[in-house]
């Protein structure tokens, strides 16, 4: 039946525009039934962004579309969007820019790849968590990463949220396990660095 057919939307001529990121607090049916909530109200984040036309030199003032999706589903999907491209950079270099030139009989490589930059770009990606960084991908959800030894004391989360009046999307710290009650009396920095 031709009306149950998926539809689908080349979007390949479009580039996507961060516009802001935006919560609401509304009433949550589980937060009421938490006794130990101390609110009804949840906090849903989205994200606001632009479907601009690939060739209209950085401006987005004609021809876009303006859509609003959540942001854990933004994040995905931009998360997995910059793995690809980091990892087709580095395959790229790697093809390109090795020491070992019997490969490479004509002596020629693609202009488009930098050698000068790509194969110190690739090893600092490589070796980001041997050098003390943190994934952020891994907080594209809320997760805890505080769990006090004193039965009595909170635990603390960390996950997602809007920073700088929505022009950012930070991780931040929750007193929750949801990451609706935010603690920006705490910096994120303090629990995330990687001690091994």
């Amino acid at each position: 039946d031709a009306e149950d057919e998926e539809y689908e939307i080349d979007i390949s001529g479009y580039a996507i525009k961060f516009e802001k990121c935006q919560f609401v607090r509304a009433y949550s049916d589980d937060m009421a039934e938490d006794e130990e909530a101390g609110t009804v109200l949840a906090t849903q984040r989205f994200v606001v962004f632009k479907l601009c036309p690939s060739n209209s030199c950085g401006s987005c003032n004609y021809n876009y579309g303006e859509y609003m999706v959540d942001l854990e589903t933004y994040l995905e999907a931009t998360v997995e969007y910059q793995q690809e491209l980091q990892q087709d950079m580095c395959d790229a270099c790697d093809e390109n820019c090795a020491q070992d030139e019997e490969e490479d009989e004509d002596g020629r490589r693609k202009l488009a790849v930098d050698c000068d930059s790509c194969v110190d770009e690739c090893e600092k990606i490589e070796n980001m968590e041997e050098n003390g960084y943190v994934d952020a991908s891994e907080f594209l959800e809320c997760q805890q990463i505080y769990e006090p030894e004193d039965d009595g004391a909170a635990g603390l989360w960390a996950g997602p949220m809007c920073a700088s009046s929505g022009s950012k999307i930070k991780i931040g710290i929750f007193e929750d396990e949801n990451c609706n009650i935010a603690d920006n009396s705490k910096n994120v920095d303090d629990y995330l660095v990687d001690g091994d």
